[in-house]
């Protein structure tokens, strides 16, 4: 397994003592995960095949060490199991969602590329098929250009764009419902509250169980042109 940039992640560190399979580490200097209270750990060099052990120590107990979940991070698939999921290599991604190509947990962004060839004197939009995110972002030559985010999900190229070749990117971005949850339970999609967490299983539950949301391109974007 490629252990490379593997990483945990802790929230509010500073109360702990963490260990990885019994060896204390300590943060990165100033470096965090998405909210500077989520400290970053290197665990490249201490993970090894098969089961891992993440502790946290606190002694005294403090008002403030309500657990939440750790989290790792890096280049890496997962795995569903009959309790929990298996990290393992990447895949390469394709189209289609991402919770099906072990990234269900996946809260950022990826692009889609393909090149064009434009004439003199045509118009060209990109249009958007089956997709599921907040937002696409779009780009003509690694150029940002503008956002899809709405019916009839189209966007008009033409005064980007080079005669001859040029890359078309679509960039779709999904959010941090699945990086953070809610997993369990009676879940109503877009109605969370604090106590939809507590709808937790008694035992880990299977990998496929876990209620994630579609992300990603589901069919390929189309590049149309007229006169």
């Amino acid at each position: 397994f490629n252990v490379k940039d593997l990483s945990l992640v802790v929230e509010r560190s500073d109360l702990y003592k963490v260990y990885i399979n019994g060896i204390e580490v300590k943060s990165v200097e100033d470096s965090y995960w998405i909210d500077r209270e989520f400290d970053v750990f290197d665990i490249s060099s201490l993970v090894k095949k098969g089961k891992n052990q993440v502790l946290l120590s606190i002694k005294p107990m403090h008002i403030h060490a309500e657990i939440e979940p750790v989290y790792i991070i890096g280049d890496f698939s997962l795995k569903p199991e009959r309790q929990g999921l298996l990290i393992e290599n990447a895949d390469r991604l394709e189209l289609g969602s991402w919770k099906n190509q072990g990234m269900p947990f996946y809260g950022n962004a990826v692009r889609y590329e393909k090149t064009m060839d434009v004439e003199t004197g045509k118009r060209y939009k990109v249009k958007l098929g089956n997709w599921e995110g907040t937002v696409s972002r779009i780009f003509v030559n690694g150029e940002k250009v503008g956002i899809i985010g709405w019916d009839p999900f189209e966007f008009e190229l033409t005064e980007f764009l080079e005669v001859g070749t040029n890359e078309i990117a679509v960039e779709v971005v999904g959010s941090l419902r699945n990086t953070f949850g809610p997993f369990h339970g009676d879940i109503k999609k877009g109605f969370v509250t604090p106590w939809s967490w507590h709808q937790r299983p008694d035992s880990i539950p299977s990998g496929k169980s876990y209620q994630v949301l579609d992300y990603g391109l589901l069919d390929d974007f189309s590049i149309l042109s007229s006169h």
